[in-house]
Order: structure tokens, then sequence, then C-alpha cells
């Protein structure tokens, strides 16, 4: 696997691993996308398209838990997964 600080990827993936988006589920969620997209929290996948890593706080608790794609933050886990649906 590629690290993160390889450059030509494509698109960022951000979870956020701060206390209320743990308490809302981005453990759960985390681990899908690690599981989904075939890589660890750091690391970018084999064609480069997809990096996914660790935020701390994106400043939207109420609605956690939150990932950040390429800037745009997608809250709650249908969200994000609908997100990544049409990245992949």
């Amino acid at each position: 696997m590629r690290s993160m600080m390889t450059s030509g990827f494509t698109h960022i993936l951000r979870a956020c691993r701060a206390e209320h988006c743990r308490a809302a589920g981005s453990d759960e969620l985390i681990a899908y996308l690690e599981q989904r997209l075939g890589i660890r929290l750091g690391q970018t996948t084999p064609d480069g398209r997809i990096t996914l890593s660790p935020i701390y706080c994106v400043g939207n608790c109420k609605n956690g838990p939150s990932v950040l794609i390429d800037d745009q933050c997608f809250s709650g886990i249908d969200a994000a997964i609908e997100r990544l649906d049409l990245l992949q």
C-alpha cells in the first residue's frame, strides 16, 4: 500500500476520530471503510484513487459521525457510504 504522503491520489477521505463521532459510530464506519477499500487509516488504495486518513474533529459534532471527502463534510454513516459509492 502507498502511504498518504505519496502523490497522485485523487480523493481524500478523512474520518473523524473525535469523542462525539466515536460515540456516534465512527469506529464502525472506519472499520467498514477499511474493509471496503482494502486499506487501513493512513493508506492509499493500490490504484492511487482514494486515501483514508483520520481527522480529529471537523466541527460537526451534532451530526456525527462525520467524514470529510475532498474537504466536503458528510454526516452520518449512510451519507458517507453513498458518497463513497459515487467515487468508486
